[in-house]
Formats: structure tokens, C-alpha cells, sequence
């Protein structure tokens, strides 16, 4: 669920609880309960959470959820990765003309049953490229 560094250095994991379902309410639940067991309520003063509906759902959300348990506001750091998917997706489809279906893009599949028989002691990346690098270098 989460980990703690001391001032020792030494993490420790906190729970890995199994949970009923996916549910904000009864995620929530859990977590009270884990902080509570630790005897952490007091204590925490930001949430971090990949933006799922599920945690920031606007009246109903985990994080929303933990407010109201803790009776206090709470730091959010949003981890946004998927927004760069969701980008990458529409280049992608504008550029191939193939809408992706996750994972099974034929482009991505010819790919990857070529890959055995690519020479990888040759394979580099534009990064190694003199031209290429000068050109993405801020």
C-alpha cells in the first residue's frame, strides 16, 4: 500500500491488503483502517495517486474519501502518466492510420516477431546519431 522511510533510511512496506473490490469506498475503508493499525492518521499530509476515476472521482473518489476520514485537507500529487498515452495514441493513429487497440497494433506485433532475427550488436538509438541528437537538444 505504501512504505515509510524513517530517519534511519530503512522503508518499510506498510499493507498489501487484499481488497472486496475496486471500489473508492471500500479502498478507502482499507487504507483508514491500515492507518489506523500503524497509527498514522495524524500524520499524513499528502496523497500520491494515479488519476483513475476511482481516486479522484469529484464527490466520491478515494482521495476525497481520506479527507473526510482525516477531517483535514490533503496534498495531492497526481501521477499523469496516462495523459501522455492518451497523446501518443492520437499521433499515432493520425500517423499510421490504424486505430490502436492497445497492445495489438500489427505495426507493434510485425515488430516484435522481428525482433529475434534484428543484428542487436548494430542496434543503436538516434541518440547516437550526431544529426538527430543536435537536433532534439534543447
Amino acid at each position: 500500500m505504501a512504505d515509510m522511510t524513517y530517519s534511519t533510511g530503512i522503508q518499510k512496506i506498510l499493507a498489501v491488503p487484499k481488497l472486496s473490490d475496486g471500489k473508492a469506498e471500500s479502498t478507502a475503508v482499507v487504507i483508514g483502517e491500515v492507518l489506523t493499525e500503524w497509527n498514522l492518521k495524524d500524520r499524513i499530509v499528502a496523497v500520491c495517486f494515479v488519476t483513475t476515476a476511482v481516486n479522484t472521482g469529484g464527490n466520491s473518489g478515494v482521495c476525497l474519501r481520506l479527507q473526510m476520514m482525516l477531517d483535514k485537507s490533503l496534498l495531492y500529487f497526481a501521477r499523469r502518466h496516462h495523459v501522455l498515452e492518451i497523446l501518443l495514441d492520437k499521433v499515432f493513429s493520425s500517423l499510421f492510420k490504424e486505430q490502436s487497440k492497445g497492445p495489438e497494433v500489427s505495426l507493434f506485433l510485425d515488430f516484435r516477431n522481428m525482433w529475434p532475427q534484428i543484428d542487436q550488436t548494430k542496434y543503436s538509438t538516434a541518440m547516437n546519431d550526431e544529426t538527430i541528437m543536435l537536433r532534439i537538444q534543447p
